[in-house]
């Protein structure tokens, strides 16, 4: 086995200060290999007349290290003449980094005036440039950091398309520490709206209020085909309808619409008698009458039934999935009329919104927490745990604290007492401590050096965990690509991500939430001294360009893309009445075979076979006796007969299966209180909610790689990269159908 050494981030942290100056004293001393191509364009172009716009965020909202949208407005003679828009801001490691965007065309000129990237640094300036087909600049615009609302990349937030109907309610402040709860956002105008799913993805929830009003009317499909595609990768809406729609029915615009409301509106009734929903709330506050929608043959699960003026039982709050994700419908408008003017209005949002925005926690104290976790381990969210994983090489030897200590502390003795008892006691030759003190650091320094100058590897590493998302119904495909590229020698490198059937595939660098080290919170620079890189993006697909590497360092990447998946078979699972289990046969409808599989339904697990092939089947019945959930996620186990929960370890570094697992599905696995760690960074990821609705989801972990990361070096390009850790996990979301008993509430 070769040996690499490297310093964790966990040993970097303690370093603190140390660190610091080491890394200024580095940047005067860049590696040559890093500035051969500065990358920097000549300050004294000439600027068109017309000056562009360019607005930041979502609604004027920000979150930092999360995907941002910027959208610009260009003066009409620069509208015929751009080709290429550069906008430049910073990565989570403070590092410049050049989005480059191709610019679409039509007769009329540039057809698109959007984008979405990330922006590493709350009150970083982001630079457009406006560039023709030449690469000439016509046109910049510095964006004003004051015009932007910075959220912390942790910050829970919601976008409220239409009106917010009162969930700004909910928020709670703390003064001290000047957090909140969570952050809604309002978007009124349709040019607020994003066109692509990415633009919400930084939401933990929508909220969608249906009305008949000209917002509904205007968005684009491109708009409403960004809000069903956040929401089927595994994202939350609450949607509340009031109200009929005269052509919601027929006309194809409402497509998307019509698909997120769980049922056909036929009629408007009046509930006279809300007391159930009172009590359900547990106030003492009188509600008024109210007009509700009345759906024809709602689907997803009834959680509340309420009783309108004719005394027929009216489906009022309708939970279903959509996708990957969830939909909470309220067949009311919760922004008009009598509920608005409900004084207890909050504690019915407090239902909706707490499985997305984890209400009940203290945002003070939550943000203490938060800050020890990271000051200790370097994270304190999932993700952190998860780079910290990925940063584990094989055939690299880490460098503790402890070892350079005892270095440091064998060199002292050696030029001490060793010094002494040589020279003074044993030769009687004082002045011979010169010579053999000036020898051994000389020596150790020359060792130390040759040493390094052998072990470090010519080649690149890379390690990446996929999760691929498949919905059995529609053949729909969601992934995600995290992977860490190691060098052990400064250079620059391109990277791009293939996908095996040729999907687009958007590339991008790799965040850590946070105030530790290389945090997006941190105020510290870690790469100082790098050189600018670019991300081209083209459509959905993006790569990174000239990015730098320094010597035994790594760069972190992520990707994300949206497919779809030819499915060989399909799973015919349905529940079993009165027992809330499944029975049914459970096929794999992939090309290659399903290891390590389970099938979670609602609070239950199952086991299945350690490995299903390519197309084949299983039964599933009686027989197959389920455990609870929290066996599995809790890693619960029978110990002198009861039951015991094995504690997380957040500094886990060797368990990324389990590690996983616990993304998938966080909040049902009782959150940060069993993790001690938050998972906000990558929200959409956990699945816990779709265990409410008709879903079951079987997860397990596939042999064949979904994408492949290719990075060159530019320096070098006849060097190899070596595909070390390659793991791909797979999640089916298959419908399971419902008793007759329950027939009546779907």
């Amino acid at each position: 086995m070769e040996l690499r050494v490297r310093i964790d981030p966990t040993t970097l942290s303690r370093l603190g200060l140390l660190v610091t100056a080491m890394l200024h004293a580095a940047s005067a001393a860049c590696p040559q290999v890093l500035a051969q191509e500065p990358a920097q364009r000549p300050a004294d172009q000439p600027i068109a007349e017309g000056v562009p716009h360019i607005d930041v965020g979502l609604g004027g909202y920000a979150k930092v290290g999360h995907f941002c949208p910027v959208r610009w407005r260009l003066p009409s003679p620069l509208q015929n003449e751009i080709a290429v828009v550069e906008l430049e801001c910073v990565d989570g490691d403070g590092v410049v980094v050049i989005y480059e965007v191709e610019v679409s065309r039509t007769g009329q000129g540039a057809s698109s005036d959007r984008a979405v990237i990330r922006i590493g640094r709350a009150g970083g300036t982001v630079t457009g440039r406006f560039l023709s087909e030449e690469g000439k600049i016509l046109a910049s615009q510095e964006v004003d950091a004051q015009a932007v609302q910075w959220l912390p990349a942790d910050q829970p937030l919601v976008a409220a398309i239409g009106d917010s109907m009162g969930l700004e309610e909910l928020v709670r402040s703390n003064t001290s520490s000047g957090t909140t709860t969570f952050t809604t956002v309002t978007l009124d105008r349709v040019e607020q709206l994003p066109t692509s799913w990415r633009g919400y993805a930084a939401c933990d929830c929508l909220v969608l209020s249906i009305r008949d009003t000209d917002l509904l009317r205007e968005i684009s499909p491109q708009q409403w085909r960004a809000i069903d595609d956040y929401i089927r990768r595994g994202g939350s809406c609450i949607a509340s309808m009031g109200e009929q729609i005269d052509d919601l029915n027929s006309n194809p615009h409402y497509a998307v619409l019509r698909s997120l409301i769980p049922g056909q509106p036929i009629a408007t009734g009046e509930i006279r008698a809300p007391g159930l929903l009172e009590s359900l709330v547990s106030t003492d506050q009188p509600l008024e009458s109210f007009p509700a929608v009345v759906l024809a043959q709602p689907r997803g699960k009834v959680e509340m039934t309420l009783v309108n003026h004719l005394s027929r039982p009216t489906p009022w709050w309708i939970r279903f999935a959509h996708g990957h994700g969830t939909v909470q419908f309220i067949a009311s408008d919760l922004g008009r009329g009598a509920i608005a003017r409900w004084k207890d209005r909050k504690l019915l949002w407090k239902l909706l919104a707490d499985p997305y925005l984890d209400l009940e926690s203290n945002p003070g104290q939550t943000d203490a927490t938060a800050a020890g976790t990271s000051n200790y381990l370097g994270y304190s969210d999932l993700v952190g745990q998860l780079r910290a994983s990925l940063d584990q090489f094989a055939g690299v030897r880490v460098v503790t604290f402890g070892q350079v200590t005892l270095i440091l502390l064998l060199v002292l003795v050696a030029i001490g007492p060793l010094d002494y008892y040589l020279s003074v006691r044993w030769l009687r030759r004082p002045d011979f401590s010169w010579y053999f003190s000036g020898a051994l650091l000389v020596g150790t320094s020359l060792g130390l050096t040759a040493l390094y100058r052998q072990i470090r590897p010519d080649e690149l590493r890379i390690n990446t965990v996929q999760i691929v998302d498949v919905d059995a119904t529609s053949g729909r495909t969601d992934g995600r690509i995290w992977s860490h590229v190691y060098s052990g020698r400064a250079h620059l490198v391109d990277a791009s991500a293939v996908h095996r059937h040729g999907t687009p595939v958007r590339l991008d660098w790799q965040g850590l939430p946070g105030t530790g080290l290389g945090g997006l919170d941190s105020s510290l620079t870690t790469e100082h001294g790098m050189p600018p890189y670019s991300i081209r993006l083209s459509g959905a697909r993006s790569s990174i360009q000239r990015a730098g590497i320094s010597a035994a360092g790594t760069k972190s990447m992520a990707g994300t893309w949206i497919g779809h998946t030819e499915l060989a078979g399909h799973s015919e699972l349905q529940e079993l009445a009165g027992v809330d289990q499944v029975s049914g046969t459970l096929v794999n409808p992939f090309d290659c075979d399903i290891r390590d599989a389970v099938l979670f339904y609602h609070n239950w697990f199952y086991r299945l076979n350690s490995r299903i092939p390519a197309g084949g089947s299983l039964s599933i019945g009686l027989d197959n006796i389920p455990k609870d959930i929290s066996r599995k996620l809790n890693d619960r186990r029978s110990f002198e007969q009861s039951e015991l929960a094995v504690r997380w370890d957040p500094s886990d570094r060797d368990s990324i299966d389990r590690l996983i697992e616990l993304m998938m599905f966080h909040q049902a696995a009782s959150g940060t209180n069993y993790t001690s760690l938050q998972h906000r960074y990558e929200m959409q990821l956990d699945f816990s909610n779709l265990l409410s609705t008709d879903r079951a989801i079987l997860v397990g972990q596939l042999d064949r790689p979904e994408v492949k990361l290719q990075v060159e070096s530019r320096d070098r390009p006849s060097l190899e990269a070596i595909q070390e850790l390659d793991r791909v996990y797979c999640r089916l979301v298959i419908p399971v159908a419902q008793p007759a008993s329950k027939s009546g509430r779907r």
